[in-house]
């Protein structure tokens, strides 16, 4: 006899968000992880997938139709009622929208209407898979535009989120220091983080302070660049991340290539204000109104600098603060669970 699972969540590998989401659902329906272990050579963080996972789980030995092999074997043991398929740049992607019944099938968004293009023959190719589904888990609004796009003929669920992350209670209003300077950027140190661009900025305005942490493959290149006000901090474990915010006045997202932007998510429940490229997949959720933080266009260095400008005066820093401070991120978790359970 098959075993039965009320969901079959297909992603590429465990990350500490997913972990979280699904320990959260599974209290409420049975759920199978499929990792398929592609990310593209990345180098993560040494804490990225940790966590207990308290539900089942495979992760797949194999890559490329190896996979797809060994995924479809994997199937025949099991039946289930919703599939839900990460993505859609691996073969194991394209087997399961071709051979699942679309009425079980669903798609996480993992990209957003500012960076995935829609035309040519990559287009109709998209167009055509992303219809063989009959939900769509976006993210956000710029991953539900997308989706809205492509004449998406299923359901469109907007999560406001990628993940359960590892929130607390919201902080209180606390008011920015009294300079009101210091920035800080969370993240890989890649050519799509646009941080080149970032530290020129600051180079040319000594009186801001800029703390970088994470690593990456343009460590040595931006640590050549960087002035005496540009601080390299390193890997820093999640627990130990919230009192690193919290010393800093102003998160900021400089990317050209962002789909959501958790680090926001970060920072917002750390209390300070963001200011966060126009193309990241969060923006019109959590900053385009303005209440949370300020967008600037991330290839002009003028709309960085001037975005800069704003949110160090005390005046806004601290009128966005105190709107941070009303923030209940446990409800958006909540929030974003219930999404997965009806």
């Amino acid at each position: 006899m098959k075993e039965y699972y009320d969901i079959i969540y297909v992603t590429n590998l465990p990350a500490f968000y997913k972990i979280r989401l699904l320990n959260e659902i599974s209290k409420h329906k049975s759920v199978l992880a499929i990792f398929c272990g592609f990310d593209g050579a990345i180098q993560r963080n040494a804490d990225f997938s940790k966590g207990e996972m308290q539900f089942d789980n495979v992760t797949l030995k194999y890559s490329g139709f190896k996979a797809v092999k060994e995924i479809r074997g994997l199937l025949g043991g099991v039946s289930f009622k919703e599939m839900i398929v990460c993505g859609n740049n691996t073969l194991v992607y394209w087997y399961l929208a071709l051979k699942t019944s679309r009425k079980k099938l669903s798609v996480v968004c993992e990209s957003s209407i500012y960076e995935s293009k829609m035309t040519g023959v990559k287009g109709v190719i998209k167009r055509f898979f992303n219809n063989r589904f009959s939900r769509c888990y976006a993210s956000g609004e710029a991953a539900a535009r997308l989706y809205a796009d492509y004449g998406f003929k299923g359901e469109i669920v907007k999560t406001k989120g990628v993940g359960i992350f590892n929130y607390h209670k919201q902080p209180a209003y606390t008011p920015c220091s009294e300079k009101c300077n210091k920035l800080i950027y969370v993240g890989r140190l890649s050519p799509e983080k646009n941080l080149r661009r970032l530290i020129e900025v600051v180079n040319r305005n000594p009186q801001w302070q800029l703390s970088i942490v994470g690593f990456g493959p343009l460590e040595s290149e931006l640590k050549e660049i960087a002035g005496p006000n540009v601080h390299f901090l390193g890997a820093i474990n999640n627990e130990d991340l919230p009192s690193i915010y919290r010393g800093h006045d102003a998160f900021v997202l400089p990317s050209t290539s962002e789909p959501w932007g958790l680090v926001v998510d970060e920072a917002l429940n750390n209390g300070i204000p963001v200011a966060v490229t126009e193309r990241a997949g969060c923006v019109d959720d959590w900053v385009k109104d303005g209440k949370f933080g300020i967008t600037f266009d991330p290839y002009s260095e003028q709309s960085i600098e001037s975005a800069f400008r704003m949110i160090l005066t005390n005046e806004t820093n601290n009128k966005l603060r105190k709107n941070i401070s009303d923030l209940d991120f446990e409800q958006i978790a909540i929030d974003q669970i219930n999404c997965y359970l009806s």
